[in-house]
């Protein structure tokens, strides 16, 4: 498994991500974690790749967000280093950092509408727990920041889930306020430019789509 998924070969790290990931992890293996490196570096390079076709996108940004909470749970155990041709032992410091710095990029290039909400899922995940622990990672605004320009994607189903995700941080406001006192007025104003940009013209007002609707109710509910 190490060998695979660290070996370069496209067909053999796109199988292994595609049919194990997340279930692997599930599975709680003696000795599961020494691979979350290997699985991270497995993922990234699916999800920083240029093809779209036939690739397991959405499967390596599940196993992304999946690697969210291990961080804190392994902060002291050596993982494998991700090198198909050595097994070696490395510090799991810079996990988290790692992980969050993937999603963030899905969440913003991301070309996959499923893949893109799971990322952007699984960054408002991290947001909320950060402002809940006062732990305020320095990646913190980069991430709010990912989600309020989701909003302005033209897959309405991205821009909902952006907008789902800015609702549940919308609860933790007075820490956000605590931490970036500049944060909650931009917040506020994206949100009313996409509100504008989605307010149909009076002479069709009949005319919207449910998933407008449901976008519009949601942004409404996040101001």
């Amino acid at each position: 498994l190490h060998q695979g998924l660290c070996c370069g070969d496209p067909d053999t790290v796109h199988t292994l991500v595609r049919f194990t990931g997340s279930r692997f992890f599930s599975l709680s293996l003696p000795g599961y974690t020494m691979f979350l490196y290997d699985y991270l570096a497995a993922a990234n390079s699916v999800i920083s790749s240029q093809e779209f076709k036939g690739l397991p996108r959405t499967e390596a940004v599940s196993i992304v967000g999946s690697l969210l909470p291990y961080p804190s749970v392994v902060s002291s155990l050596p993982l494998l280093m991700p090198a198909a041709d050595q097994l070696s032992l490395v510090s799991s410091q810079d996990l988290q950092d790692q992980v969050i710095g993937v999603l963030l990029k899905a969440g913003k290039k991301e070309p996959n509408g499923l893949a893109r909400c799971i990322a952007l899922s699984s960054l408002g995940t991290f947001v909320y727990r950060e402002l809940v622990h006062q732990t305020y990672h320095p990646k913190l605004k980069d991430a709010i920041i990912v989600l309020l320009a989701a909003l302005k994607f033209n897959n309405k189903a991205v821009a909902q889930v952006a907008s789902d995700m800015l609702l549940l941080i919308s609860e933790q406001v007075d820490r956000v306020l605590n931490y970036h006192q500049d944060l909650p007025k931009r917040i506020v104003e994206v949100l009313s430019r996409s509100l504008a940009a989605l307010l149909p013209k009076p002479e069709t007002a009949n005319q919207i789509s449910k998933e407008d609707r449901r976008l519009l109710l949601s942004l409404l509910s996040c101001l």
